[in-house]
């Protein structure tokens, strides 16, 4: 059984650490975890945690007095003692490596690092029946996996992610795929993809054009339905397999489906090293359709 809750969080954001903790707990366990995610629009913003034991269980506390060490390009563009949460009034740049360390008495040394990547573009065309094609693909860096998203939009409240994605192109990542549905569209098939759309890098010099159709699992009032918005984020190989892994933890079965006890348990990517978190690049590019009805 899928979690509802997948679609909501894996794309959007990185605003918590999701770890899958070795049933083993010790104090040796504790450590430094570093969350934070650089996009070109987005100023920087890093925030520490500590990971610590409690009860026989771990969780995370906000780290005070860190000292950071943060870099651009090899330069030092901040270094200092950090309360929990760095905010800079820096705009990440397009192609640079970043890099950060941060050290506490208390735990182990750690670091990490990524880089942004060019953004991808393309042509997109969304018609009467809302099936979205793209196409004339722009892509500079074909190392750097693209990922697909759509949404919802409204006049009075929050964007909301479409959930179900039809698609039969065979150059999608299929590990999201769902198939048999109800819905057979002539165009896109009735098999979709769940949440997003995942381009493998090796699939991206064949790509020439996808065409889906967003959906959503569930009613709601159409009645200030504003348009769809399209997203294209050239994701770094930090911040792919985080998502990746993410999305394979929630969609491990639930305890009562008789299939969870073929699942083995899945371990969400991180790349802090002597730690735990995410420290991560991307960037993403936007389409807008407005709703005539």
């Amino acid at each position: 059984m899928k979690k509802a809750a997948v679609y909501l969080c894996i794309i959007a954001s990185i605003s918590g650490c999701s770890v899958d903790f070795n049933p083993t707990i010790d104090k040796a366990s504790e450590c430094i975890v570093i969350n934070s995610l650089l996009q070109p629009d987005s100023l920087i913003t890093v925030r520490l945690y500590a990971a610590v034991v409690e009860d026989r269980g771990m969780k995370t506390i906000p780290l005070q007095n860190a000292y950071v060490i943060l870099k651009e390009n090899q330069v030092v563009i901040f270094e200092g003692v950090v309360d929990s949460v760095l905010n800079l009034n820096i705009y990440p740049k397009t192609g640079a490596l970043y890099s950060i360390e941060a050290i506490h008495a208390g735990y182990s040394q750690v670091h990490a690092e990524t880089s942004i990547p060019t953004p991808i573009y393309c042509k997109v065309d969304c018609d009467e029946e809302r099936i979205i094609d793209l196409y004339e693909f722009d892509i500079p860096d074909n190392r750097v996996p693209l990922w697909i998203t759509a949404s919802a939009l409204f006049t009075d409240t929050d964007p909301l992610q479409f959930a179900e994605l039809y698609c039969n192109n065979l150059l999608v990542d299929n590990f999201n795929r769902e198939e048999g549905s109800d819905i057979v569209n002539k165009q896109v098939g009735s098999g979709y993809h769940e949440s997003f759309l995942r381009i493998k890098t090796e699939n991206q010099i064949r790509l020439e054009t996808i065409q889906f159709l967003p959906m959503l699992n569930r009613s709601i009032l159409w009645e200030n339905f504003s348009g769809i918005e399209i997203r294209l984020i050239a994701a770094s190989k930090e911040y792919d397999q985080y998502c990746k892994t993410y999305y394979q933890l929630l969609d491990i079965p639930i305890s009562d489906d008789i299939s969870a006890i073929l699942y083995q348990p899945v371990h969400v990517y991180s790349n802090i090293i002597g730690g735990l978190g995410i420290f991560a690049g991307k960037s993403d590019i936007g389409y807008f359709f407005e709703e005539t009805n």
